[in-house]
């Protein structure tokens, strides 16, 4: 089935969107003079969105094996019209992300962290706070105030 030229998902929705319905879309295509290709199945487009094939999946397993590059290619430019091109420079792609090393976690680069229960948090965060108010404090007052502190 051929698509319309220069017309990809986002400028299709945005037309949808635009005018409504697939109706009204190629109204405007065919007033501004947009060569539509014929037959074009919208009908059956419609119904595909509607009411997708759907596979039952709980008996389905899979595998991560090499990809099918010749299965793929076939796939993507026989039955889905996609560019030969574009699909051979993913496919390249593909298999130079494949090579490279996977990717590390998180705690490599940062390292490891330590929970800290929220009691033992509270009291290291007293303690800080205490230190930093008698750091500050002036000198004849800091001694005032441990001494009414210990006398409670």
């Amino acid at each position: 089935v051929d698509s319309i030229k220069g017309i990809g998902p986002t400028t299709a929705l945005k037309l949808v969107r635009e005018h409504g319905a697939m109706e009204g879309v190629l109204e405007h295509l065919k007033a501004k003079g947009t060569v539509l290709p014929d037959p074009f199945p919208y009908e059956e487009a419609r119904t595909l969105f509607k009411s997708p094939e759907v596979i039952e999946t709980s008996g389905l397993e899979l595998k991560w094996t090499e990809p099918d590059v010749e299965g793929l290619t076939s796939y993507l430019v026989d039955e889905k019209q996609f560019a030969a091109e574009r699909v051979k420079k993913a496919i390249e792609r593909l298999q130079k992300c494949k090579e490279k090393k996977s990717q590390g976690r998180l705690e490599s680069f940062f390292g490891a962290t330590t929970v800290i229960s929220s009691e033992k948090a509270l009291k290291r965060k007293q303690a800080e706070q205490d230190a930093k108010n008698k750091k500050n404090a002036p000198k004849g007052l800091a001694k005032n105030v441990n001494k009414k502190t210990k006398a409670r």
